[in-house]
């Protein structure tokens, strides 16, 4: 509906854009699209010329106010930047009759970003840590553990990884992670790699082991459960690590069809 309005049809070319030259991921071009859209249909009897000068200054300041002003500083200040990047794509291309472009200033980049407070983060208590990895029988779970809770991995990051994906010569791992991101995450520990090629040869050896991802989904009943080697989904990734928590009795055992 918002691209029906003068303003919308602006929206979805730089949503085109950002995602066909710039780049963005589908999910990236889904968060942008969820606030455009509704600064769009707040302002849908306006269009981008709109927004030029201290008026559009004024504008832009009440809307973000106005729907995003009781939320945390974090929240508002991805929403400044994504107006900031929307106005900044219309300076580039949009242009008046007479060849010249509609904005002379992006009115998102006058608005302060909120200060963003530095949250204090608690380590894994050591106990938690090595009870964790030692509960757990099945070694590619194992290995799971130890990159979520030793090398800061993310579960759904944890849930990519194959074992092709790990380097023995380098000891290194290569995750693509959020925004499809790639890194290279160090791995210095014997230990790590000695039950990664236990691992693998469990699994019929390196070559066989290497399309595999590391965590496997689980089918059927606790007692007589099999391991589907294919990429979990998120919901699947929560369910796993639930039963590693009850695999070293934080937790009660997770209900099973």
């Amino acid at each position: 509906a918002y691209e029906r309005t003068d303003l919308g049809v602006d929206v979805a070319s730089y949503l085109h854009w950002k995602a066909q030259e710039w780049g963005a991921t589908e999910r990236t071009v889904m968060d942008y699209a969820s606030i455009l859209h509704r600064f769009t249909i707040h302002h849908a009897d306006l269009s981008i010329e709109a927004f030029d000068g201290p008026v559009g200054v004024e504008r832009v300041r009440e809307w973000w106010d106005y729907h995003y002003g009781a939320l945390a500083p974090r929240t508002r200040g991805k929403v400044l930047s994504v107006l900031r990047d929307f106005f900044d794509w219309a300076q580039r291309e949009r242009r008046g009759p007479d060849g010249r472009p509609v904005l002379l200033e992006n009115p998102a980049k006058q608005l302060r970003a909120p200060k963003q407070r530095q949250v204090r983060r608690e380590p894994f208590a050591g106990s938690f840590v090595r009870d964790m990895i030692e509960s757990q029988p099945y070694l590619p779970d194992r290995l799971g553990v130890r990159l979520i809770l030793q090398y800061a991995l993310r579960r759904a990051e944890a849930a990519g990884v194959r074992f092709a994906d790990f380097d023995h010569g380098r000891q290194t791992l290569i995750i693509v992670g959020k925004g499809e991101k790639v890194r290279l995450v160090p791995l210095p520990d014997e230990v790590f790699w000695e039950e990664l090629r236990a691992a693998e040869e469990m699994l019929g050896g390196p070559e066989a082991a290497a399309s595999l991802p590391l965590l496997a989904k689980r089918q059927g009943s606790a007692a007589f459960s099999r391991r589907i080697h294919t990429p979990m989904a998120s919901r699947t990734v929560q369910s796993w690590w639930y039963d590693r928590a009850a695999a070293a009795g934080y937790c009660g055992d997770r209900p099973r069809n």
